[in-house]
């Protein structure tokens, strides 16, 4: 009983995170006339396009990167993102947060 105990407490220390932080310049950027959402690319993220929250914060956060060639730091909290590279499928929505260095 005492050996299961202490396999149950290193399981549970050794569980990783998932969330990683992604950084790089915005290359592209698109957004669609019949809705308020965005979508950025990245320069390092492998051809993954990355959906913005649905509100005029992130757009105007997305347009100041862009338009300065300054590098932005995405945070992911999904614990299904490992990876900055190919680590999402296609119009993945942020959930997380979105800075600008």
């Amino acid at each position: 009983m005492k050996y299961l105990i202490c396999i149950f407490i290193l399981i549970f220390t050794f569980t990783a995170q998932a969330e990683v932080t992604c950084r790089g310049k915005i290359i592209k950027l698109v957004k669609w006339t019949d809705k308020n959402q965005a979508a950025i690319y990245l320069d390092n993220t492998n051809t993954r396009w990355i959906l913005l929250p649905d509100d005029q914060t992130s757009l105007s956060m997305a347009l100041t990167a862009y338009a300065a060639g300054k590098e932005v730091a995405l945070y992911w909290r999904d614990r299904d993102v490992t990876s900055c590279s190919a680590g999402w499928e296609h119009y993945r929505k942020l959930n997380g947060y979105f800075l600008i260095q």
